[in-house]
């Protein structure tokens, strides 16, 4: 009987959680601040994407390559 207080205690502490944390983030993405740091890391994003296009080959190139056994 102490298990399924337990789980129920858990899944009602869930649900109330996932509740009250979606509120609290909604509210904080409307912040101006948090707007404002949202479209900074989206150019720097965008600014460094050209450059990093073909890093993930070259590494790729750079690594020895391993047979299959």
């Amino acid at each position: 009987m102490g298990k399924a207080y337990l789980l129920v205690g858990f899944i009602a502490g869930a649900l109330v959680g996932a509740t009250v944390g979606r509120e609290k983030i909604t509210e904080m993405l409307g912040r101006p601040e948090v707007q404002d740091t949202w479209k900074k890391a989206n150019r720097f994003v965008a600014d460094k994407a050209p450059t990093l296009r073909g890093f993930g080959e070259a590494v790729s190139d750079a690594l020895p390559t391993r047979k299959a056994s």
